[in-house]
Protein backbone atom coordinates (compact mmCIF):
# COMPACT_ATOMS: atom_id res chain seq x y z
CA UNK A 1 0.00 0.00 0.00
CA UNK A 2 0.90 3.09 -0.85
CA UNK A 3 0.55 5.64 2.22
CA UNK A 4 1.55 9.88 2.89
CA UNK A 5 2.22 10.89 6.10
CA UNK A 6 0.54 14.59 6.96
CA UNK A 7 1.77 15.73 9.93
CA UNK A 8 0.92 18.97 11.35
CA UNK A 9 -0.50 20.91 14.37
CA UNK A 10 -3.66 19.56 15.48
CA UNK A 11 -5.41 22.83 15.89
CA UNK A 12 -3.89 25.56 12.95
CA UNK A 13 -4.79 28.49 10.81
CA UNK A 14 -8.07 27.29 8.28
CA UNK A 15 -5.17 28.34 5.29
CA UNK A 16 -2.88 25.58 6.98
CA UNK A 17 -5.73 22.89 6.92
CA UNK A 18 -6.56 23.66 2.99
CA UNK A 19 -2.92 23.68 2.31
CA UNK A 20 -2.68 20.27 3.90
CA UNK A 21 -5.49 19.24 2.17
CA UNK A 22 -3.52 19.97 -1.51
CA UNK A 23 -0.16 19.02 -0.76
CA UNK A 24 -1.98 15.49 0.59
CA UNK A 25 -4.20 15.56 -2.86
CA UNK A 26 -1.13 16.32 -4.66
CA UNK A 27 1.08 13.44 -3.69
CA UNK A 28 -1.76 10.65 -3.98
CA UNK A 29 -4.28 11.59 -6.96
CA UNK A 30 -6.38 8.28 -6.05
CA UNK A 31 -6.90 7.54 -2.47
CA UNK A 32 -8.94 5.10 -1.06
CA UNK A 33 -9.21 5.58 2.75
CA UNK A 34 -7.83 8.07 5.44
CA UNK A 35 -6.19 6.72 8.50
CA UNK A 36 -6.27 9.47 11.80
CA UNK A 37 -4.36 9.44 14.86
CA UNK A 38 -7.38 8.43 17.37
CA UNK A 39 -8.56 6.84 19.99
CA UNK A 40 -9.35 3.60 19.96
CA UNK A 41 -10.08 2.07 23.86
CA UNK A 42 -10.22 -1.84 22.26
CA UNK A 43 -8.75 -4.33 24.87
CA UNK A 44 -9.91 -1.72 28.09
CA UNK A 45 -12.62 -2.10 30.37
CA UNK A 46 -15.20 0.56 31.53
CA UNK A 47 -13.38 -0.18 35.29
CA UNK A 48 -10.01 0.08 33.83
CA UNK A 49 -10.61 3.95 32.61
CA UNK A 50 -12.22 4.78 36.16
CA UNK A 51 -9.24 3.62 38.11
CA UNK A 52 -6.82 5.22 35.38
CA UNK A 53 -9.07 8.83 36.22
CA UNK A 54 -8.41 7.71 40.00
CA UNK A 55 -5.10 7.21 39.89
CA UNK A 56 -4.33 10.26 37.24
CA UNK A 57 -7.55 12.37 37.42
CA UNK A 58 -6.09 15.94 36.52
CA UNK A 59 -4.28 14.60 34.30
CA UNK A 60 -7.17 12.97 32.15
CA UNK A 61 -8.69 16.26 33.20
CA UNK A 62 -6.14 18.36 31.00
CA UNK A 63 -6.27 15.97 28.39
CA UNK A 64 -10.10 15.63 28.25
CA UNK A 65 -10.27 19.69 28.10
CA UNK A 66 -7.80 19.75 25.45
CA UNK A 67 -9.84 17.32 23.29
CA UNK A 68 -12.82 19.49 23.96
CA UNK A 69 -11.55 22.06 22.34
CA UNK A 70 -10.35 20.48 19.02
CA UNK A 71 -14.06 19.39 19.13
CA UNK A 72 -15.31 23.10 19.27
CA UNK A 73 -12.80 24.59 16.87
CA UNK A 74 -12.89 21.64 14.37
CA UNK A 75 -12.85 23.67 11.17
CA UNK A 76 -9.63 24.52 12.52
CA UNK A 77 -8.39 20.92 13.18
CA UNK A 78 -7.88 17.29 12.18
CA UNK A 79 -11.43 16.84 11.70
CA UNK A 80 -11.25 19.59 8.87
CA UNK A 81 -9.21 17.80 6.90
CA UNK A 82 -10.73 14.72 6.97
CA UNK A 83 -13.80 16.16 6.18
CA UNK A 84 -11.86 17.71 3.20
CA UNK A 85 -10.16 14.79 1.48
CA UNK A 86 -13.48 12.52 1.95
CA UNK A 87 -15.25 14.64 -0.27
CA UNK A 88 -12.72 16.00 -2.37
CA UNK A 89 -11.76 12.13 -2.89
CA UNK A 90 -15.38 10.31 -2.31
CA UNK A 91 -13.94 8.11 0.86
CA UNK A 92 -17.26 7.13 2.71
CA UNK A 93 -17.48 7.23 6.09
CA UNK A 94 -16.37 3.63 6.82
CA UNK A 95 -13.06 4.20 4.68
CA UNK A 96 -11.62 6.47 7.67
CA UNK A 97 -9.95 4.62 10.38
CA UNK A 98 -8.83 5.86 14.02
CA UNK A 99 -5.53 3.83 14.65
CA UNK A 100 -3.96 5.48 17.42
CA UNK A 101 -3.76 3.48 21.26
CA UNK A 102 -6.01 4.70 23.29
CA UNK A 103 -4.24 6.48 26.72
CA UNK A 104 -6.41 4.10 28.94
CA UNK A 105 -4.84 1.21 27.69
CA UNK A 106 -1.20 2.60 27.59
CA UNK A 107 -1.78 3.80 31.54
CA UNK A 108 -3.53 0.60 32.41
CA UNK A 109 -0.63 -1.25 31.47
CA UNK A 110 2.16 0.45 34.16
CA UNK A 111 -1.14 1.98 36.06
CA UNK A 112 1.04 1.69 39.40
CA UNK A 113 4.24 3.24 37.70
CA UNK A 114 2.48 6.03 36.58
CA UNK A 115 0.53 7.00 39.77
CA UNK A 116 3.62 6.75 42.02
CA UNK A 117 5.14 9.52 40.25
CA UNK A 118 2.16 11.48 39.50
CA UNK A 119 0.98 11.67 43.45
CA UNK A 120 4.86 11.96 44.56
CA UNK A 121 5.22 15.17 42.21
CA UNK A 122 1.56 16.41 43.16
CA UNK A 123 2.15 15.93 47.30
CA UNK A 124 5.41 17.92 47.05
CA UNK A 125 4.08 21.20 45.28
CA UNK A 126 0.99 20.62 47.85
CA UNK A 127 3.54 20.19 50.66
CA UNK A 128 5.29 23.26 49.54
CA UNK A 129 1.74 25.26 49.46
CA UNK A 130 1.48 23.98 52.64
CA UNK A 131 4.71 25.76 53.56
CA UNK A 132 4.41 28.85 52.00
CA UNK A 133 0.67 29.40 53.65
CA UNK A 134 2.10 29.42 57.16
CA UNK A 135 4.90 31.27 55.70
CA UNK A 136 2.53 34.14 54.55
CA UNK A 137 -0.21 34.53 56.82
CA UNK A 138 -1.61 36.91 54.37
CA UNK A 139 -3.00 33.77 52.31
CA UNK A 140 -6.76 32.88 52.89
CA UNK A 141 -8.26 30.16 52.04
CA UNK A 142 -10.05 31.26 48.91
CA UNK A 143 -6.21 31.73 47.51
CA UNK A 144 -5.30 28.37 49.14
CA UNK A 145 -7.94 26.66 47.20
CA UNK A 146 -7.17 28.48 44.12
CA UNK A 147 -3.18 27.41 44.42
CA UNK A 148 -4.13 23.90 44.58
CA UNK A 149 -6.16 23.43 41.92
CA UNK A 150 -3.69 25.44 39.99
CA UNK A 151 -0.69 23.14 41.58
CA UNK A 152 -3.59 20.39 40.31
CA UNK A 153 -3.78 21.43 37.06
CA UNK A 154 0.12 22.41 36.57
CA UNK A 155 1.21 19.04 37.14
CA UNK A 156 -1.50 17.38 35.10
CA UNK A 157 -0.57 19.60 32.13
CA UNK A 158 3.18 18.13 33.01
CA UNK A 159 2.06 14.43 32.93
CA UNK A 160 0.56 15.06 29.90
CA UNK A 161 3.81 15.57 28.02
CA UNK A 162 5.23 12.95 29.71
CA UNK A 163 2.63 10.88 28.13
CA UNK A 164 2.69 11.93 24.79
CA UNK A 165 6.51 11.77 24.55
CA UNK A 166 7.10 8.83 26.05
CA UNK A 167 4.31 6.90 24.34
CA UNK A 168 5.28 8.34 21.35
CA UNK A 169 7.37 4.92 20.16
CA UNK A 170 4.12 2.61 21.42
CA UNK A 171 2.04 4.50 19.71
CA UNK A 172 3.79 4.84 16.22
CA UNK A 173 4.19 1.27 15.86
CA UNK A 174 0.65 0.60 17.22
CA UNK A 175 -0.69 2.89 14.00
CA UNK A 176 1.52 1.58 11.42
CA UNK A 177 0.41 -1.61 12.18
CA UNK A 178 -2.94 -1.32 12.61
CA UNK A 179 -2.99 0.48 9.12
CA UNK A 180 -1.11 -2.74 7.46
CA UNK A 181 -4.14 -4.97 8.99
CA UNK A 182 -6.28 -2.76 7.19
CA UNK A 183 -4.71 -1.98 3.92
CA UNK A 184 -4.33 -6.23 3.97
CA UNK A 185 -8.28 -6.75 5.30
CA UNK A 186 -9.91 -3.69 2.95
CA UNK A 187 -7.58 -4.24 0.00
CA UNK A 188 -6.51 -0.60 0.56
CA UNK A 189 -3.91 0.18 -1.75
CA UNK A 190 -3.34 4.25 -1.65
CA UNK A 191 -4.10 6.33 1.79
CA UNK A 192 -2.89 9.14 3.69
CA UNK A 193 -2.09 9.40 7.94
CA UNK A 194 -2.67 12.24 9.32
CA UNK A 195 -0.94 12.70 12.41
CA UNK A 196 0.71 15.38 14.80
CA UNK A 197 3.75 16.85 13.43
CA UNK A 198 5.64 15.21 16.36
CA UNK A 199 4.57 11.53 14.62
CA UNK A 200 6.10 12.24 11.18
CA UNK A 201 9.82 11.10 11.05
CA UNK A 202 9.64 8.06 13.35
CA UNK A 203 6.57 6.96 11.27
CA UNK A 204 8.77 7.30 8.47
CA UNK A 205 11.59 5.70 10.10
CA UNK A 206 9.61 2.75 11.18
CA UNK A 207 8.06 1.77 7.97
CA UNK A 208 11.89 0.70 6.58
CA UNK A 209 11.49 -2.32 8.97
CA UNK A 210 7.25 -2.84 7.88
CA UNK A 211 6.68 -5.09 4.61
CA UNK A 212 3.56 -3.68 2.78
CA UNK A 213 3.70 -0.09 3.30
CA UNK A 214 5.61 2.50 1.13
CA UNK A 215 6.00 5.81 1.81
CA UNK A 216 5.52 8.57 -0.57
CA UNK A 217 7.61 11.68 -0.40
Amino acid sequence: MRLYISGGAHITKKSTVEDRVNQTSSKLHEMDAVFVEGREDIGVSQKAKYLNWLFLPFMFLVMGGYLFLLNKISKRSDSAMIEKLASRHNIPDNKIYEVDKSPHVIVKSNRNRWAHLYWTQTGFYLILAAFLTNLFSHINMVMLIGLIIFISLAVGFFFLLVYVYTAMTERNVYMLREINEYSQREDIESACLIVGKEHEAELKDLCAFLDGIEIVE
